[in-house]
């Protein structure tokens, strides 16, 4: 529980600099560029993430493949259940849907003050 608290304020943390930020800047064009700036962050982070979780399900899947080959090398090899996995993706997505939320947050803040600029 305090792994999921604790991620939850990094977040937030993170939310409101990008809040600070904006409500600091005092023209059009430094807002338009910090919201590009921000937008080009989120892409960047998200894609790593992605591939972190990409990484993960190869790993897993690996695994899962190297313990059929044990199972018909080693006599007596009990083959891990279905359900291993599933737990070691939970455990594994936690931190970054975390993430994942914060990142869509700041994204919207960068859009909405990008689409308020080319408006004004």
């Amino acid at each position: 529980m305090w792994r999921n608290t604790w991620r939850t304020v990094v977040q937030l943390f993170y939310v409101a600099v990008v809040g600070i930020v904006f409500m600091g800047l005092h023209n059009r064009l430094e807002t338009i560029v910090v919201a590009l700036f921000g937008i080009v962050y989120v892409a960047v982070r998200t894609v790593g993430l992605q591939l972190t979780l990409m990484q993960r399900d190869f790993a897993i899947g690996v695994q899962r493949e190297l313990n059929v080959i044990k199972a018909a090398i080693v006599p007596g090899f009990e083959m891990p259940r279905d359900g291993t996995y599933t737990e070691m993706k939970v455990q594994a997505n936690a931190p970054i849907w975390f993430a994942m939320v914060g990142l869509a947050v700041i994204s919207l803040i960068c859009l909405a003050n990008l689409f308020l600029a080319f408006a004004s």
